[in-house]
């Protein structure tokens, strides 16, 4: 089963950040449509909000499992969008 993803990750806002979380992305071959990055009130931290294009589940319940196995992320959440 195919489907869309909107991710919402907590980061340290410190350079590459980003980099190291789309790479993540990339490297289980899921597709980014948005990406937007807000500066949080906490820690100096910031949050990145991903919306996928269509992957399988078993490939997106992988890539949550090594996002939240980042250092440099502290809150993975992830919300299914339907067709």
């Amino acid at each position: 089963v195919l489907f869309r993803s909107y991710f919402s990750i907590e980061v340290e806002d410190k350079p590459g950040a980003a980099a190291k979380v789309t790479s993540q992305f990339a490297k289980h071959q899921v597709g980014i449509d948005e990406l937007i990055q807000k500066e949080s009130k906490k820690n100096c931290t910031a949050r990145l909000i991903i919306i996928t294009d269509s992957a399988e589940e078993k490939i997106i319940n992988k890539l949550q499992i090594n996002l939240k196995n980042l250092s440099l992320t502290s809150d993975v959440r992830f919300i299914r969008i339907e067709n």
